[in-house]
């Protein structure tokens, strides 16, 4: 019933409607759920349905706002293929996205929104490197003036120092580098909660999250009196293996399950272009999103 009456709304006949129904079904995948009533699908049902009806009924202008958010892998890419092919057919797609990846692949034109308002526009490139220089001022803004600011605030971090293996501190990342990042925090007298977890989450100069760590990884747990013993939360990193350029760093503090403290884009990790490993250049960040130090040799069997 939603795929006819969807179909009907952009104007198209039963007959037509019809004679597609079969393949928006196969797209979204939920042929076993075909009778089920809509309002007990999950969110991702609801998506991937309506997904496949605008695709598959090829209106003019295609509007899509973050599906790539929910779905498997598999269902993305099929996402992502589509509106390739819609656009390379001539139909305009307006995609509403923070995955500039995907912006960058589908997009030739960009339009950067600021509070509902039109900040930039243009070549969509050209859009994405100004959001990115922005993300950048705000990652060297001082914490302790930082608006973007979450959680009850009962435990702040007010600095994040980088230093080297041996506690010196560094403007620059060497590929590859061992190195501390320090989070020095402080308590309000209302401070109280175990379990105290940090998240913290790394993405490159195009958006693209590189990595994410917390001490859970590792089985560790912080306790409300170690906290307290305590002014700075440490993190040692053996090994950052990425290419040059600018990283930000965003975290997310929890205790007892609740957000405590959380800024995004809370500091830059700047790398340098130096060799890395044995390699005789620093490979650029076009060239992929980790470095690998690899041995290359002639054998014969």
């Amino acid at each position: 019933e939603n795929v006819f009456l969807n179909g009907s709304i952009l104007g198209l006949t039963r007959k037509e409607i019809k004679h597609k129904f079969d393949e928006i079904v196969a797209f979204s995948g939920i042929e076993d759920f075909l009778d089920t009533p809509i309002k007990r699908y999950s969110s991702g049902m609801v998506v991937r349905l309506a997904f496949s009806v605008a695709a598959h009924l090829e209106p003019d202008i295609l509007i899509i706002d973050e599906v790539l958010a929910v779905g498997d892998l598999d269902f993305q890419n099929k996402c992502l293929q589509k509106m390739e092919e819609a656009s390379k057919s001539g139909r305009t797609i307006l995609f509403v996205s923070h995955n500039n990846e995907h912006i960058l692949k589908i997009c030739k034109k960009g339009m950067l929104l600021n509070a509902g308002k039109l900040a930039y526009q243009g070549e969509v490139g050209e859009v994405i490197q100004t959001y990115l220089n922005q993300s950048k001022s705000i990652a060297i803004t001082p914490l302790n003036s930082r608006k973007n600011r979450m959680g009850t605030g009962t435990m702040k971090i007010t600095a994040i120092k980088i230093l080297d293996s041996q506690n010196r501190p560094i403007d620059l990342i060497a590929p590859g580098q061992a190195i501390k990042l320090v989070f020095q925090y402080e308590l309000s007298s209302k401070f109280q909660a175990g379990n105290i977890a940090i998240n913290i989450f790394v993405v490159n100069s195009m958006g693209v999250k590189i990595f994410r760590h917390s001490n859970l990884y590792n089985g560790i747990f912080f306790n409300q009196q170690d906290v307290k013993n305590a002014n700075q939360l440490v993190i040692s990193i053996e090994h950052f293996p990425f290419p040059q350029g600018d990283y930000s760093l965003s975290y997310r503090i929890q205790g007892n399950g609740q957000r405590l403290d959380a800024v995004q884009d809370a500091v830059l990790l700047s790398v340098n272009d130096v060799p890395y490993g044995e390699n005789l250049r620093n490979a650029t960040m076009l060239e992929g999103t980790s470095l690998v130090n690899a041995k290359w040799s002639l054998q014969k069997d």
